[in-house]
């Protein structure tokens, strides 16, 4: 099972020098991107309830930037859909069936958009490399690949000039005064 990172402070009793006595100690150090070393300070089991659904889950006092990092075993756990493009988490509670009623995602999920039809020249390119990729494979084996390409096809470039319908994009880190 994994971890979730609480800086302290967050929770109540935890600013202080002192540990509060729930948390156990810990000598752990935590290494950040930037190779500094952190003090984890303790953890704890602690119940955490999102969309109705609570669970436990170990949480350990780090000397982070952040409130709170949380786990993505956690994330998992709570259905969590992680949307990059849209800055979401959209968090779906694992259905149970022993109550009557019916729960409803924290936030709703977009419709799904129809695949636009691929050229004949991209399906036809897409169909070459599969028979090329495919030599020296079983039969189970190609069709998961001729699987994997089709659902993929619109991803591939059949032309140097459709590569040029990419846009270029630039991520910064913000590593603090590290």
């Amino acid at each position: 099972m994994g971890i979730s990172l609480i800086r302290p402070g967050v929770l109540h009793n935890t600013g202080g020098p002192q540990l509060p006595g729930a948390w156990t100690p810990t000598a752990t150090l935590l290494t950040s991107v930037t190779g500094a070393k952190m003090a984890m300070r303790g953890k704890k089991e602690v119940k955490v309830t999102v969309s109705g659904q609570e669970v436990s889950h170990e949480f350990w006092l780090a000397d982070i930037a952040d409130s709170c990092i949380i786990g993505l075993d956690l994330l998992k756990r709570w259905g969590a859909c992680v949307d990059v493009s849209r800055a979401s988490i959209t968090l779906v509670p694992q259905p149970d069936h022993s109550l009557a009623h019916h729960h409803q995602p924290a936030t709703q999920q977009p419709p799904a958009q129809p695949k636009p039809a691929l050229p004949a020249e991209t399906t036809a390119a897409v169909h070459a490399l599969w028979q090329r990729s495919s030599s020296g494979l079983d039969h189970q084996q190609r069709q998961q690949l001729k699987s994997l390409l089709d659902g993929n096809a619109d991803l591939f470039a059949v032309r140097d000039e459709d590569c040029t319908q990419t846009e270029l994009v630039q991520h910064t880190i913000n590593t603090d005064t590290a």
